[in-house]
């Protein structure tokens, strides 16, 4: 059931503090079995019709990058590491927050790589088992071939140490203003085995060649292309 927030009229960017928005979508749940479900956001709240529509996640996305946007607090189930909530056919919603994740401040650093690209700032958020990693980015001034953040979860900052977790994701360089300033969201939850640092660097998305660090704040590994920070 995506879809643009109203139609995507007015955009976001538009609305004004305070304002809000209702609207209606329609879901046919099988090929010719006649049963819809439908799900009306209003003034009272919300509102699932027909009981065969069990639960539905909702949640928001950026539509340039598919980036998700984090829950930071919710009067419903959270869900999806903290990415979506749960809302259930025929149940009243809560009134009182349940969930709330307190987004951590972003930490400055500086780790320069050979394409132009930088990163300029990160911040580590726990919930739970979840671990929401914000990293700022500034983008080089020039056209590069598509980028991606690797980032392998450690217990010690050693280049060769086994990845207990995977935090990669495209950084769509493409679509970010040449020499701006942008944020990257990786959400992931976490096992048994919890790891104490991240192992991060950049790599070309095709052959996934790790790019050369020319300059870090941070503690890294010049000949194995990766810098380390902490994941507590």
């Amino acid at each position: 059931m995506d879809h643009d927030l109203l139609g995507g009229e007015p955009q976001p960017a538009e609305w004004a503090p305070g304002d809000e928005g209702y609207g209606t979508r329609f879901l046919e749940l099988g090929p010719g079995s006649g049963r819809e479900g439908r799900l009306a956001l209003g003034p009272g709240g919300y509102e699932i019709h027909n009981s065969s529509v069990a639960r539905l996640w909702l949640g928001l996305y950026d539509t340039g990058t598919g980036g998700r946007l984090p829950v930071v607090s919710s009067t419903l189930p959270v869900v999806e590491a903290c990415t979506a909530v749960a809302l259930t056919a025929n149940t009243v919603p809560g009134a009182e927050v349940v969930f709330r994740l307190e987004p951590a401040p972003l930490q400055t650093c500086r780790v320069a790589f050979e394409s132009g690209l930088e990163l300029t700032g990160y911040a580590v958020t726990r919930a739970g088992s979840t671990v929401w990693l914000r990293l700022r980015w500034r983008a080089p001034e020039q056209d590069g071939e598509p980028a991606r953040f690797f980032g392998h979860g450690v217990t010690q900052t050693d280049a060769e140490a086994e990845s207990l977790l995977s935090f990669d994701q495209e950084l769509s360089l493409e679509r970010r203003l040449r020499g701006q300033e942008f944020e990257v969201y990786v959400f992931r939850t976490m096992e048994a085995a919890s790891p104490a640092f991240l192992r991060g660097g950049v790599c070309t998305s095709r052959g996934l060649e790790r790019r050369a660090i020319r300059a870090s704040s941070l503690a890294y590994h010049e000949q194995s292309r990766c810098f380390f920070l902490p994941l507590t």
